[in-house]
């Protein structure tokens, strides 16, 4: 699965950054997403592809790679949201259904890298307010830090996730 999204995703200069560069230059808000892609690129780049053409399959394995941890945590998150097995197809299509699911079938972006960190930020959320242990406060952050590192953006991750460290225990327990 794929289409063309070299206009949204400004995949030209994407895949002229990972594949036409030497020095590979990281732009430093979305460094974590670059470095990413770019070791996808070196594994791609062994086979007999030419150099954009193993670019724009290094993208899409980081955007394949983001949809498997995407469905992995909208499966488990559907799950934790409710103990009836009939409704659980229900949430999982809300939650991995939703209007990013474009991005999520091959899109040269950094997009699908962050979808799967606001969902797996959600799962570690859930889990802390239902029992608080410090390696699952643990886990939260280091979802939040890889979001931020994948793309600037992900900053929007770190007031949940002060708030869940930052609450008295007794609230979230």
């Amino acid at each position: 699965i794929g289409y063309d999204s070299f206009v949204y995703g400004g995949g030209n200069l994407r895949v002229a950054q990972i594949a036409q560069a030497d020095p590979i230059v990281h732009r430093w808000w979305e460094f974590g997403a670059s470095v990413v892609v770019t070791l996808f690129y070196k594994i791609v780049s062994f086979s007999d592809m030419k150099d954009t053409a193993a670019g724009a399959m290094a993208w899409r394995l980081y955007a394949y790679c983001a949809t498997a941890l995407s469905i992995w945590a909208s499966l488990r998150l559907s799950k934790m949201l409710t103990d009836t097995a009939h409704l659980r197809p229900f949430i999982f299509a809300i939650l991995f259904a939703g209007p990013h699911l474009l991005a999520m079938t091959g899109l040269i972006a950094v997009e699908p890298g962050l979808v799967a960190a606001f969902l797996w930020q959600a799962v570690w959320l859930h889990r802390l307010t239902h029992e608080y242990t410090p390696a699952r406060l643990a886990a939260l952050w280091i979802v939040t830090l890889i979001g931020v590192m994948l793309h600037w953006s992900g900053v929007i991750l770190v007031p949940p996730a002060l708030l869940a460290s930052l609450s008295p225990r007794s609230r979230l327990s």
